[in-house]
């Protein structure tokens, strides 16, 4: 695994198409260089968590401008509704909001920044599976060893 190839990579290479490649990659594994691989993971850890976190706050401002949205559309709807003499409960003005094109905009883009979250944060957890993976490889081929050596 090249560690330098996740040194490259930005919340925009993350998508769900560019995961298979990625994931493969992360996984390869090169049983001549266990030592390097485990020494190159906490970088490689370290470097997607950054990624996380990035990826955390574009996920909060997208909620932060859904939930702004949906304020500014509760309150014009409402006046609207008023000036026209309706009715207006809390179930019309939520269906009223819901089918507003600007607020399904923010919320696509709230759930784009969502998948793209936990994209990364599955990136993590693949890291953590590697390490423990390479850390019983190791053992095992030291207890090869200990078995043939003695």
């Amino acid at each position: 695994m090249g560690t330098s190839y996740f040194y490259i990579l930005t919340l925009d290479d993350i998508n769900k198409e560019n995961m298979k490649n990625i994931i493969a990659s992360l996984v390869a594994l090169d049983n001549s260089g266990l030592d390097y691989t485990l020494n190159q993971l906490p970088a490689i850890y370290g470097y997607v968590a950054m990624l996380l976190g990035e990826a955390k706050h574009a996920m909060d401002l997208a909620e932060v401008e859904l939930e702004q949205q949906e304020a500014r559309l509760r309150k014009e709807i409402r006046e609207n509704m008023k000036k026209q003499g309706a009715k207006i409960t809390e179930k019309t003005l939520d269906a009223e909001v819901i089918l507003a094109p600007g607020y399904i905009v923010k919320r696509v883009e709230y759930l784009d920044a969502t998948t793209k979250f936990n994209l990364v944060k599955n990136l993590l957890t693949t890291i953590e599976y590697k390490k423990d993976m390479v850390v019983q490889i190791s053992a095992n081929t030291r207890n090869e060893k200990k078995l043939y050596s003695s």
